[in-house]
Formats: structure tokens, sequence, C-alpha cells
């Protein structure tokens, strides 16, 4: 999001990997940007391409289709993360979207 709202963008290897609060407290910073900017870009911006040079590539997108890519991303990572926890014998609560409480409804058994 740093991208497209002009910031520098953030040095991630100064985070520590060991260290479960500023992972996520990381984590939460990049949400926070995501829904500001979500809420803020002026609508007429969503369709017009920017470039970036983005790990050596120059990458031509719309806002919308980096948001896109922003979420996806994160489902990924949360794939990879449930996988790892069920490989070593973790129970975790339900993932998928279906199931959370964002934008209502419910899911209950039987």
């Amino acid at each position: 999001m740093q991208r497209l709202t002009g910031q520098p963008l953030s040095d991630l290897a100064t985070v520590p990997s060991d260290d479960v609060e500023a992972l996520f407290s990381t984590a939460e910073s990049s949400r926070r940007m995501l829904t500001d900017l979500i809420r803020d870009l002026d609508p007429s911006v969503w369709d017009v391409p920017r470039e970036f040079v983005i790990l050596g590539y120059n990458v031509t997108a719309t806002p919308k289709k980096i948001v896109m890519h922003v979420l996806m991303h994160e489902i990924r990572h949360w794939a990879q993360l449930a996988t790892l926890c069920r490989l070593n014998g973790l129970v975790v609560e339900w993932q998928d979207f279906l199931g959370s409480p964002v934008w209502g409804g419910a899911l209950q058994a039987p």
C-alpha cells in the first residue's frame, strides 16, 4: 500500500522473525494501511494504471488490481499457516471466510 500512497517502503528485514508481537504488529499496521487506502483512495483513480518497479520487474497495474493481489497473497499465507499447523498436529479454528464474522452471517453445526 505504501507504493500506492507514495510512502517510503518499510524495511521488513528489520522486523525480528522470532518476535511474535513484532510480527503481528507489523501485520496489523499493514492491514490498517490497506483499510485506509480502500476508504480514502479517490474513486476516479481505482482503474488508472500506475507503474512500479517490484523485485526488479517493471509492473504496470491499477490500484484495484494491486488491492486484489494483496488479498489473494494474504489468503495464500493463511493457507500455508493452516497447513503447517495441521502437519504439526495442531487443531486450528475454522478459517474459511464463510464461517468468519466478517459481513455477518453464522456457521453452526446441525
